[in-house]
């Protein structure tokens, strides 16, 4: 079966799942970091921060692409 956008909604239910799992696992560390920061040095904490926020702009780019495709075009079966 081919979908008018070429990607079938089931992938992308698959995506927007494992994204939700690493925002959450992010999210964790995030936690985490912001418990134990005081017996870590500054700069890890800083840096290790920068990469989670990096993380989550990523995760907004994925979502931001998977909302354009699903809503500017029907996946729908073509015939």
């Amino acid at each position: 079966m081919t979908f008018l956008c070429g990607v079938c909604p089931c992938v992308i239910q698959e995506v927007v799942e494992a994204v939700n799992v690493a925002e959450g696992i992010v999210h964790d560390t995030e936690s985490k970091l912001e418990e134990y920061k005081d017996q870590l040095p500054t700069d890890e904490v800083q840096c290790i921060m920068f990469v989670l926020l990096s993380l989550f702009v990523i995760f907004l780019y994925i979502f931001n692409a998977l909302s354009a495709l699903t809503v500017s075009v029907k996946c729908q079966p073509s015939a």
